[in-house]
């Protein structure tokens, strides 16, 4: 039976190599020290693991990182999505539909009320259609050079 719960202990070494057999050659590198690191320290406000669990055996999951932004003049309880991988077998509509509901039921439930998202091509559609979530903010990539190394101009 398939289920999604939050996961209180990560494993970070199964983490990484769920991540990169489900993401295949185009996922780059998933290290267990990186996602140790970013689910527990970026912020520093930690993390939230949403787990997707084929009787006990982890097959995927999202990550929330918790963080605070500032929106008007007021400071407030965010997160952001990171890391949404289901290995292949498993994936269906039905599946990330589960894991999104969870996703909305842990911000409710934590009074959460922000949601952050750096997504790719595939987890922009998934964001909008689950979540309503739209682009507040483009941002333009932007590029320098240095003439001098640093101290010496």
């Amino acid at each position: 039976m398939i289920t999604v719960s939050e996961e209180k202990s990560v494993d970070y070494e199964l983490t990484a190599r769920i991540a990169a057999e489900a993401f295949g050659s185009k996922g780059g590198n998933f290290s267990a020290e990186r996602m140790r690191w970013l689910y527990q320290r970026s912020f520093g406000e930690g993390s939230a693991i949403l787990a997707v669990f084929d009787e006990g055996i982890k097959v995927g999951q999202i990550g929330l990182i918790h963080q605070r932004i500032c929106s008007n003049g007021e400071s407030g309880t965010a997160v952001q999505l990171v890391d949404l991988f289901i290995l292949q077998p498993y994936r269906s509509a039905q599946l990330v539909r589960r894991i999104y509901k969870e996703v909305e039921r842990l911000c409710l439930d934590k009074n959460i009320r922000f949601i952050v998202a750096l997504p790719n091509d595939n987890a922009t559609l998934l964001n909008e259609r689950f979540l309503k979530l739209k682009p507040l903010v483009w941002l333009r990539i932007r590029a320098g050079v240095a003439l001098f190394p640093p101290g010496l101009s």
